[in-house]
């Protein structure tokens, strides 16, 4: 009986332990999403915990340890990662969502389909602030911040440091046609009061590259993410009064109602048609205000979801093929005329796209 226990034990510590090459299985199982990494699944789960610097020292060992899990069931892949601190060092800021630059953060970056060149990146800091981009490109730099996914996570502050847990529905990223046993995948944890960023898989410094650096999520079960129809209502109502003095328009009322939809559904794996009838984009962030001074057209960043979705698939590093902030603006040429009761956005009355993997490394928008 002694020796069967220290065999498990051993067998256990080497579960806990088990990445190698930078290879990492996927657990399989549910959890709950609250920070704490007390769930059945992590106590069997494969932890990778050969981290390394990229700065301040290219490959050094990290000034303290860090573990990483995931595991995945039939529409969820979680993520559990540990990262320990001294005491009172945890870089705990509360920033607003997607701007994380103040905050210790821990990032996971996943390329499904090993198209070494596309990635998909879900940030969370100490204080459970969320940030989510797409990189373009094979380089950590070149990021779509308006891509919004819906996903939840959760981070806890312990006296040792901090830990974090991730859920991010399947349904959010594009998986190709044909299930992949495994999936590129590199973990990032940022300290900012050290400026010390810790790498599963550290891209050297004196390369361009990301996703073509990427471990991999071994063991990873066929997808099949079904029909995944997303569906996003809205009602809204207006009442305005014009308080003009004198003239046609004084003490003139009005009111609206309008109501729109926006959908989103996969009907094969890789293809995501997303529709809009009569939107009206009250969701996303308004810009902020500028004063232009130049003679050249002032672009803004798209953050409306149904323009958004295949967006990065018009720009690339040379330049932007395709500027959609134009559609529903108001016209260029104004009408002349003494009074004119003109909208501020011209209305979209409905739209419809389709985009996604066609084929390997081929994508349709």
């Amino acid at each position: 009986m002694r020796v069967l226990f220290v065999l498990a034990l051993f067998a256990r510590i080497a579960r806990a332990e088990c990445s190698h090459d930078k290879q990492l299985p996927v657990a399989r199982g549910t959890i709950v999403v609250d920070g704490d990494l007390g769930d059945p699944v992590w106590q069997t789960a494969c932890f990778a915990s050969d981290f390394a610097e990229q700065s301040p020292k290219f490959g050094a060992k990290p000034a303290h340890p860090a573990k990483v899990a995931v595991a995945i069931d039939a529409t969820t892949l979680y993520i559990g990662a540990r990262m320990w601190a001294a005491p009172g060092e945890v870089d705990d800021a509360l920033t607003q969502r997607d701007d994380t630059q103040q905050a210790e953060r821990f990032i996971v970056s996943i390329d499904p389909s090993h198209t070494r060149r596309l990635a998909y990146s879900f940030a969370v800091t100490a204080r459970g602030v969320r940030a989510d981009w797409i990189h373009t490109d094979d380089n950590e730099y070149d990021r779509d911040m308006s891509w919004d996914p819906v996903w939840i996570a959760k981070a806890t502050i312990l006296p040792d440091g901090w830990s974090a847990e991730m859920a991010i529905p399947l349904s959010q990223l594009r998986l190709p046609r044909e299930p992949q046993a495994s999936w590129g995948i590199d973990f990032n944890w940022y300290v900012p009061h050290t400026n010390e960023d810790v790498f599963w898989v550290p891209v050297p410094l004196d390369r361009t590259a990301w996703a073509s650096y990427f471990g991999q999520l071994t063991e990873v079960p066929p997808v099949t993410p079904g029909l995944n129809l997303e569906l996003l209502p809205y009602v809204a109502s207006a009442v305005s009064v014009d308080e003009s003095p004198s003239g046609p328009l004084a003490q003139r009322w009005g009111h609206s109602f309008n109501a729109g939809l926006d959908l989103k559904v996969r009907p094969i794996p890789g293809l995501t048609v997303t529709g809009t009838i009569n939107p009206d984009f009250g969701q996303v962030d308004a810009d902020p205000a500028f004063v232009n001074l130049t003679a050249y057209e002032v672009q803004l960043p798209e953050r409306r979801p149904f323009f958004v979705e295949n967006n990065s698939l018009f720009g690339d590093t040379f330049g932007q093929y395709f500027y959609s902030r134009r559609i529903g603006g108001l016209p260029l040429q104004q009408p002349a005329a003494d009074e004119v009761a003109l909208a501020s956005p011209v209305r979209i009355l409905g739209a419809l796209a389709a985009g996604g993997y066609v084929a390997s490394r081929t994508q349709l928008a």
